[in-house]
């Protein structure tokens, strides 16, 4: 099995129904010497549990029906999220919502999606900004060191001659 096979299985597996979810487990259960010896396949008979399946079918069911319970309370107390694992089981919510429900939940996602986008863009910005001022910080610096340099190579330059002796003045020769 590829790896695009298995996240295949692993999805269908997550979205389906208790009776879907045990369909999936008996036809990997069939499978699964041969499943045992892919790259994938150890992965998902542990992710799926396929070895409780085999050996006790009853607690495998009610450990899944305890699985989805406990999904649809955290759902009910919680609500929407954007997260993939809401937008992928979408269904089990929106079948119950009428249709002004379903206008205020779009509502609300498209107005938190824009504020999201602006705080995002207000963050972006605002580090923009700093780093040009650090930018312009370290460059300030930087020249007025050079500027320092400057003077003091001058003056090195200036104090070099010989003492007693002066630079660059006309000698008199009346």
């Amino acid at each position: 099995m590829q790896l695009s096979g298995s996240c295949t299985v692993e999805k269908c597996f997550s979205a389906g129904s208790l009776s879907q979810k045990e369909a999936i487990a008996s036809e990997l259960l069939a499978v699964r010497t041969e499943l045992s010896k892919t790259k994938q396949g150890p992965h998902l008979l542990r992710k799926l549990d396929i070895d409780r399946y085999s050996t006790k079918p009853d607690q495998w069911r009610s450990k899944q029906a305890s699985k989805e319970s406990a999904y649809k309370e955290f759902y009910a107390a919680f609500g929407s999220t954007e997260s993939k694992s809401t937008k992928s089981n979408k269904f089990l919510s929106d079948a119950s919502m009428d249709t002004s429900e379903l206008e205020e939940l779009d509502a609300k996602k498209e107005r938190d999606g824009s504020l999201t986008s602006m705080s995002m863009l207000d963050d972006t910005l605002a580090e923009t900004k700093m780093k040009r001022k650090r930018k312009r910080e370290v460059t300030s610096e930087d020249a007025v060191s050079s500027n320092k340099a400057v003077e003091n190579a001058v003056k090195n330059f200036l104090s070099s001659g010989k003492p007693g002796k002066k630079r660059h003045e006309p000698q008199n020769r009346d």
